[in-house]
């Protein structure tokens, strides 16, 4: 059967085998194997016998490395348009449907990683990445991208239906932080969402949780601490502006988790398409956010503030001023901050950042 009337009758191969079995076996026992070192030296032989006995192949029988075209160190092809670019060594991979691509760059590192990959999807992997102990599953028309320099270890993504993942230059995704608790990172992102995480950000482990039609974006050198969870709704947004600090067991929400009724009405109140699509969290430039804070939908904070530690914030935050509590409120204005713990110049809190509140 050739590979354009496969893809017409089904777009996962794995499928069309079991479709093609099933309408061809006529009570016959069916041969399948899979390849492995011993089936690998005698599949010529078992093939001839097969033959004799009169089996045909990929209706009696398959053998399911015969689709390799190419397989070199640095290139790789197979009968249902997949390819990989590059050097893949040390990468497990399994394409289970047609014309997907995995690009390589120069200089990459790659321990004890899969990617499982779906049909027409793309990724790619930027020059200099040390990519280590990591899972990727991509669903149809997913792209992955991952910049240059960058350090991911411990990550598993799970990218959906026509999903999106960029993340820019250097961006370092590590495990455990200062203590490793082994909770490792899980990125789970949903039909059509989209993440994009800036250059040079700094991520432990924790969890993205993108639901249909949401928007994760993170502006460059942000930085955030163990044990965050990130939940956006379907068709919600959140946007984190440049040069963030975030520190560990943040929790961002742009819902409620479950559906509120009004009793009289019986209408839902808090998590219908409408009401969703009006909610987002805007957090500006050079924001800082305190150990084990919340910040939930209709959230904007102005560039330069300060979110104390334990605190809820479900409103307006203005610029370069410390707020705190539960629900966050203003305590004090016309702060700048800096990362540098003691420094008696000013400076360090960056070109821009020292402004009076507004």
């Amino acid at each position: 059967m050739e590979n354009n009337e496969w893809q017409d009758k089904t777009s996962d191969w794995m499928d069309d085998i079991v479709e093609n079995v099933y309408r061809y076996y006529n009570h016959r026992k069916i041969v399948l194997w899979g390849a492995y070192e011993g089936s690998d030296t005698i599949r010529e032989k078992l093939k001839e016998k097969l033959t004799e006995n009169g089996y045909k192949e990929n209706t009696d029988y398959y053998y399911f490395c015969d689709c390799i075209i190419q397989q070199r160190d640095d290139y790789y092809e197979d009968s249902h348009g997949n390819r990989i670019f590059g050097a893949y060594q040390g990468l497990k991979f399994a394409f289970s449907g047609f014309h997907s691509t995995i690009r390589i760059g120069k200089d990459v590192t790659i321990k004890n990683c899969t990617v499982y990959i779906h049909n027409h999807s793309n990724l790619t992997i930027g020059d200099d990445v040390y990519f280590t102990d990591s899972i990727i599953r991509m669903d149809d028309k997913t792209r992955i991208e991952i910049g240059r320099g960058c350090q991911i270890q411990d990550l598993a993504v799970d990218a959906r239906l026509m999903s999106d993942i960029l993340l820019h230059d250097e961006v370092s995704v590590n495990r455990g932080g200062y203590w490793d608790f082994n909770r490792g990172t899980k990125w789970i992102v949903d039909k059509e969402a989209k993440l994009e995480i800036g250059c040079r950000g700094i991520i432990f482990d924790g969890i993205f949780l993108l639901e249909k039609n949401s928007d994760l974006k993170i502006g460059d050198d942000f930085s955030v601490g163990w044990g965050y969870c990130f939940a956006l709704q379907e068709y919600t947004s959140v946007t984190i502006g440049n040069d963030c600090m975030f520190s560990y067991d943040i929790d961002m929400r742009t819902n409620d988790g479950h559906s509120i009724f009004d009793i009289k009405t019986g209408k839902n109140i808090n998590s219908t398409y409408e009401i969703s699509k009006s909610r987002s969290i805007v957090i500006g430039n050079h924001v800082w956010v305190g150990m084990r804070s919340i910040v939930l939908y209709h959230t904007e904070i102005g560039d330069g503030s300060i979110i104390g530690a334990n605190s809820l914030v479900k409103n307006r935050i203005p610029n370069n001023c410390i707020a705190v509590g539960s629900p966050a409120k203003v305590v004090k204005t016309d702060v700048a901050w800096g990362r540098e713990s003691g420094a008696e110049d000013m400076t360090v809190c960056g070109p821009g950042n020292a402004r009076m509140t507004r």
